[in-house]
């Protein structure tokens, strides 16, 4: 496969919703749910490396807090999750422990 760029930086995002259906992109082929909370972005080209970054910003209306597990990551996808909500255990919550699907804005950035 080609590289997604020739430059030092590379950079590819996307902006996609709780079913995966991806808004707007740059460099993503597709983006799979997986179940939920649970995706992999594929990307469209190879990263060239598998040592790379990725930010990733949930966005929900109720302005619950989230976390975010990167589970795998290569140099042509990445899946992760997003857990938010809470649930009691023995009287005691627990926050960010129920997968959910957030509307999601994603970015990579690697250095070759």
């Amino acid at each position: 496969m080609d590289p997604i760029s020739d430059s030092t930086i590379r950079y590819i995002w996307a902006s996609f919703d709780p079913d995966g259906e991806i808004a707007a992109s740059k460099d993503i082929d597709s983006v799979t749910k997986n179940g939920t909370g649970d995706f992999t972005v594929n990307f469209s080209g190879v990263m060239q490396t598998d040592n790379y970054f990725a930010t990733i910003t949930p966005v929900d209306s109720t302005g619950s807090p989230f976390t975010i597990k990167i589970l795998s990551q290569d140099d042509s996808s990445c899946r992760f999750i997003c857990r938010g909500g809470g649930v009691s255990v023995l009287g005691i919550t627990v926050v960010n422990s129920v997968p959910i699907d957030p509307d999601i804005g994603i970015n990579f950035f690697a250095c070759c």
